[in-house]
């Protein structure tokens, strides 16, 4: 994979590694529709994945910049937590069809051209179980 505009940035400074103020709200919704399998969609430095991790679900990461899973990879590690990280592109999405309860992705989709965008929603449709 080359090298992408992300992972020049990761690679200078870890960005946003405390979690989105309403991803509490957003568990408490996983929690009582009962989603376990959940997708970080460019995941980062993991702020997601860590925290969703901690809460107990089946969380899978995935992001275009290998520093940025480095640093999740430690954070999970120094909190003896543990998710499934792929190093991907997002507009193609390594997963089966109807493979996750739900997919997160927070301020990531909006940074790409229109193209990719209408490629990771189509994505998103199909690796998202009905009614995910």
């Amino acid at each position: 994979m080359s090298k992408t505009v992300w992972e020049g940035i990761y690679a200078k400074s870890v960005l946003e590694i405390d979690p989105h103020p309403e991803i509490s709200r957003i568990v408490e919704l996983f929690k009582k529709e009962n989603l376990r399998r959940i997708l970080d969609l460019g995941s980062g430095a993991g702020r997601h994945t860590v925290y969703l991790a901690d809460k107990g679900f089946d969380v899978y990461g995935l992001d275009s910049a290998p520093t940025g899973l480095a640093h999740t990879i430690r954070a999970l590690s120094e909190r003896g937590l543990a998710a499934h990280l792929t190093l991907h592109d997002m507009a193609a999405l390594p997963y089966d069809d109807e493979y996750f309860d739900a997919v997160i992705s927070v301020q990531v989709i909006h940074h790409n051209r229109l193209e990719v965008i209408r490629n990771t929603v189509e994505e998103i449709s199909r690796v998202l179980k009905e009614r995910g």
